[in-house]
Order: structure tokens, then sequence, then C-alpha cells
């Protein structure tokens, strides 16, 4: 009697069909590799594939991408070079290893042949943990040879001279944390939460929380370039202190102005489109300003040195088309009761334009936003003298608009609910700087004022 057939379900079909594709496949790339004819032939036809999907732009060659995606297609290129080299290293000992110990050729049995292959697969696992081990030993021995030598530069020293370069190691990892706070504590590197309550506790100290305002690498290289401290990026990101956060979704910025937003917008698709280095505006306005610190002359284009300088723009086609986003205050038709109006509303727009235009408009705007940078750094110039200079008797109230609030009623009337009856409260937020009696250190101190309309 014949066995019943096993039945397959569609997942098993479909996974024995691809089997056996990939069998028949096999099969016909080692009967083409016979015939020197069709292997030039397949050949052929894969380069001719390559090269249309090339000039459809499915195949991106490392010009098409970004400089981070280069670093990173580079970096991957290299590490597959080494591991490739090292691989070959290691089969071309192997093989020698195994000539030198192999003994001359001789009649010998299937199991003879058998248990060599299993003595030289021994002896390459033995090689490769052999030279894991090696390598170990020596990167230990440069470990104790370090902290050999730093024994006998201590010891060489008087225990005065000791102490003396204790302290001052101590005090320069001090002044480096000293600095850090207080660089990250500035305004421009950091902003202040408006709520009252936003704060942060670690150890019995409660602090105001701050958002950073930019990456944590952007700030490290401007605070080189500020203090000429020379710290590490690890240093620089451990000591940041707890209560200087990371902003997160709900911690967006409400109240950027329109003029940085839309610069920053120009930048990106300026950049994307290959034309620019810079990728922040920040880069882009250093780059025409004079090295180092930027200063109110140069913001403002009065400086002889720095005054003709322009933007470096990469060779580009005028004519190819470009899209990037802008904020725009304009009327709008809204229909109100049946009738069609003109509303005047804040929207963000999508811009499609050609290059020459784009560049064009991040020309014209760039001298505007110069200016207005030069305005903020001015102002807190001002604010970190103020503060820096005040008296024990005197202090300083800084004000800031926070947030409008509605005001609504237990139960209301149709007409009240919808309408514009309803009125608001107006938060500012304020904190005062003073110094303290005892130690004379600047304090805050958060509060909030209430205007009703």
């Amino acid at each position: 009697m014949a066995k019943p057939r096993k039945k397959m379900s569609d997942k098993e079909k479909k996974e024995k069909r691809r089997e056996q594709i990939r069998l028949s496949m096999r099969r016909n790339r080692e009967k083409i590799k016979k015939d020197p004819a069709a292997l030039e032939e397949m050949r052929r036809k894969d380069r001719d594939r390559y090269h249309k999907k090339k000039e459809k732009g499915l195949i991106k060659t490392i010009k098409d991408h970004t400089p981070r995606q280069q670093r990173k297609i580079r970096k991957y290129w290299r590490e597959n070079s080494k591991k490739y080299r090292t691989n070959q290293a290691m089969l071309k000992r192997t093989e020698e290893i195994i000539r030198e110990d192999t003994p001359p050729s001789s009649p010998a049995s299937s199991q003879r042949g058998s248990r060599r292959s299993v003595a030289s697969r021994n002896r390459r696992i033995l090689y490769v943990g052999n030279r894991f081990l090696k390598n170990k030993v020596s990167q230990l021995e440069n470990v104790v040879s370090k902290y050999k030598m730093r024994f006998r530069r201590l010891k060489q020293q008087s225990p005065q001279k000791r102490k003396q370069v204790k302290e001052l190691n101590h005090k320069r990892f001090v002044d480096a944390k000293t600095a850090i706070k207080d660089f990250l504590e500035q305004d421009e590197n950091s902003r202040l939460t408006s709520g009252k309550k936003e704060t942060i506790t670690r150890k019995k100290q409660i602090k105001q929380i701050r958002l950073l305002n930019d990456t944590m690498l952007n700030l490290y290289k401007q605070f080189k370039e500020k203090t000429k401290i020379k710290v590490s990026y690890c240093f620089f990101c451990k000591y940041r202190p707890f209560w200087i956060l990371f902003p997160t979704a709900k911690n967006r910025n409400t109240c950027f102005f329109a003029m940085h937003a839309n610069m920053e917008f120009l930048v990106k698709s300026v950049f994307k489109s290959h034309m620019i280095k810079e990728n922040t505006p920040f880069l882009l306005v250093k780059s025409i300003c004079c090295e180092g610190n930027l200063q109110g002359s140069c913001l403002g284009r009065i400086c002889k040195d720095c005054l003709n300088r322009k933007v470096n723009f990469d060779k580009y086609n005028g004519d190819d088309k470009v899209t990037y986003e802008r904020w725009v205050t304009k009327k709008v038709n809204v229909i109100i009761k049946g009738q069609d109006k003109l509303c005047q509303k804040t929207i963000k727009e999508t811009v499609v334009t050609d290059k020459k235009k784009l560049v064009k408009h991040l020309q014209s705007q760039l001298d505007l936003y110069m200016k207005h940078i030069r305005n903020i750094y001015q102002q807190q110039k001002i604010t970190r003298q103020i503060k820096s200079d005040l008296d024990k008797t005197e202090a300083m109230l800084h004000v800031d608009f926070s947030e409008n609030y509605a005001c609504k009623y237990a139960t209301e009337v149709q007409s009240a609910h919808f309408g514009g009856s309803k009125p608001q409260i107006s938060l500012h937020t304020s904190v005062l700087y003073f110094q303290d009696q005892s130690d004379g250190k600047l304090v805050n101190n958060h509060t909030a004022l209430y205007l009703i309309t």
C-alpha cells in the first residue's frame, strides 16, 4: 500500500520552491564558469544592468552621499579591508605551518587523511587563539609600563613637589568643571524653563531645569574656541551639570524667531543641494567672518578685514529645481458664517524654486540675519556684565513673556463658549538675580507675573 503524501502548507511550498530556484541558479553558475565565453557574456550583462541602474539613480556612488555618510562608508571600507588583510595573512601563515609540519607524501589510508585534516583544523584554532592572547599580553604590557613610568616619576619627586603637583592637577580639574558649567549655563547655549515647578533634585540640591540649544558636539567645539581649555569630548559630556538636559518633543521651542527658523531652512536646503559645505547658519556666518570669536564689527559688516568676504558656493546648475520651507504671514481666505473673508495667518509653506533664485534669496537675508545675531550677542554680553557687577545692595529682574491661558466657567452658555468673550491670562515669568550675603555668590529666584486681559 502506498504511503499517503504529506500535505504541505503554503509557506512550506514557497520555501521549497525558493530552494529549487536557488539550486538551479547555482547549477547554472557552475556550468557558466566552465565556459569562458558564457562567463564573459554573463559579466557583460551584469555590467550593463549596473550602468542602467546607475543612470536611473537607483545606485548611488559615494559622491552622491552627504559628508557624514561618506565618512561612515569609508570607515566601513577600512574596517572590511583590515579584516580581509588579517584573514589573508592568517591563511598564509596557516598554510606555511601546515606545509612545515606535513611529512612527505606516502600512500596512506582514508582514515589517516581524515586524522590529518582534523589535526590541521586544530592547529589553525590554536594559532588564532595564540595570536589573540599575544595581542592581549602586549596591551597589558603597555599598560603596566605606563604605570611603572608614572610610579618612577612620582618616586623621584619630593613629597612637597608631589603635593604641589596633586594640588595643581586638582585645581585644573575644578577649573575645567567650573568652566564647563558656566559655559553651558549661558543663555546662548541653553535656555531656562519657564515653569516654577520645572526643577530637578540630586543629592538634596534643587535646580531649575535648563534645556540645551545645540548638540553637545557643536557646544564642545565652541567651548574649546572660547575658553582655550584643553579637555576631551568625553570629559565635557561627563561633567555636564545634571540640571542642563537635552530637549524632548514636549520641550519644543514655541517662541522661535521667524528669521532664525527661515535661515535654518534656507541653509539646510542649500547644503542638501551640495552648493555649500556648512550645514548650519552659525557655521555659514563664521565662514565669512574673521577667525575666532564673532565680533560685533564682523557681524555688522563694518569690519575692514571681512567686509568683502562672501559665501563660497560650489559649482551648480542655476536652472535645477529645489524646495525649502519657510514661515510666512499672509492673508488666507476663510469662510466665516457662510461668508468668504480674508484672515491674516502665520503658516509654514513649502516653496519650489531654482538654485539661482535660492542663492540670491540666501545672500539677501544673510546680512539681516547677521545684524540680528549681533544684537542678540550684545544683549547677552550686557546681561552677563550686569550679573557679574551686581552689588550686595542691588538686584536684577529679568522678565519675559511665557504663555497665554484662556479662562473657562464651570458651566457656560453656548454664545460664551464659542465666542470671544473669554478673558485671557498672560503669564510673564521672571528671574531675580542678587548676591548672597554670606559668600557673595550670585543667587537666582523664580517668580511669575500675571496679566489679565
